[in-house]
């Protein structure tokens, strides 16, 4: 009886951890404002929920948030039906910030219409 209960609480204790490991590495991204997101170094991963505002033409669009604003490339094949979203659509962009100067961008890596 007593190695079944260790054994029992050894699985317990493990299993929190893996599922911590788990939702690290393959989790959803917080989602977090334009602001927030500017704020951290190039090369970064980010989610934000945004506004689209305006295309931009290249595969760009404007985008905003109450926080702020910033440009985000997305190939077209990420857009529902493989085209961009009428302008005023709220998004969630995940992807990679990139930054020059005081321009800042994500490359969408997904996006999901709100």
């Amino acid at each position: 009886y007593f190695m079944a209960a260790l054994f029992a609480l050894c699985l317990a204790l493990a299993a929190p951890a893996a599922f911590a490991q788990e939702g690290e590495s393959g989790g959803e991204q917080q989602i977090m404002t334009i602001k927030e997101a500017k704020a951290l170094d190039n090369g970064a991963e980010i989610a934000i929920k945004v506004i689209v505002t305006k295309g931009l033409g290249a595969g760009k669009v404007a985008v905003e948030d109450e926080t702020g604003a910033m440009r985000a490339k997305v190939d077209k094949d990420m857009w529902p039906d493989g085209k961009p979203v009428r302008d005023g659509t709220e998004v969630t962009i995940y992807g990679t910030l990139y930054k020059r100067g005081n321009l800042a961008e994500i490359e969408a890596t997904k996006v999901v219409v709100n």
